[in-house]
């Protein structure tokens, strides 16, 4: 008798305990019900799409320059390998050149670069602050982009700005900084004919170009 008590005492308690347990899966069902209807309210707010919609507008402007960069830094590259690769050039081929030069000794300053290129606007904000009237060719303009094969042959150089003075190729922008400093920038832009003797009591100082 006491036996079957206890036996019905388990059954009833194990009941009860299920009941409970499965009241409580339902209202954590609910719980997470609500959970999910106020998180999806959230982020269905006008401020968060607008937030979101700036950041993908952000990123796919970051991704076109990245593609950009890349596209240019491959370009570079493989000018870079074809001026290593060629053959040194005849006699009649520097003669060529000479005849076809992209510097025009007429021209007070020429820079050939990228107006996307930071040293190229610092030769052109040089220039500008020292006065002085330049032609710029943008090479990332497609009528202009045929360029760039030419001056790497011309000057040995892969890297823009290309600056000439009076048609003589100097360098990039550092070496046109030299010659600013060295102030030498406003005789290299005048004519032969027109620029002043050199004063002995100055030392002369011969900018180079480095070598790419």
């Amino acid at each position: 008798m006491v036996r079957q008590r206890a036996a019905t005492w388990v059954r009833r308690c194990a009941a009860a305990a299920g009941r409970r347990a499965l009241a409580a899966f339902n209202r954590a069902d609910e719980i997470g019900g609500e959970v999910r209807d106020w998180l999806l309210a959230r982020t269905n707010s006008p401020a968060l799409r607008a937030v979101s919609e700036r950041l993908v507008r952000v990123r796919g402007g970051e991704d076109a320059a990245l593609a950009v960069d890349s596209q240019r830094s491959a370009r570079e590259a493989a000018i870079a390998r074809q001026t290593a690769e060629a053959p040194p050039p005849t006699a009649a081929e520097l003669a060529a050149r000479r005849s076809d030069a992209l510097g025009d000794p007429d021209v007070a300053a020429q820079v050939y670069g990228r107006a996307s290129c930071p040293w190229t606007g610092r030769a052109q904000s040089l220039l500008n602050d020292a006065k002085v009237d330049y032609d710029f060719v943008d090479l990332d303009d497609p009528d202009h982009a045929h360029l760039e094969g030419r001056l790497v042959g011309q000057t040995r150089q892969n890297t823009t700005p290309w600056v000439f003075l009076r048609g003589e190729f100097v360098g990039g922008y550092h070496e046109l900084d030299e010659i600013a400093r060295l102030g030498q920038l406003d005789a290299r832009t005048l004519p032969r004919d027109r620029r002043p003797p050199a004063d002995p009591a100055r030392p002369n100082v011969e900018v180079a170009p480095r070598p790419a």
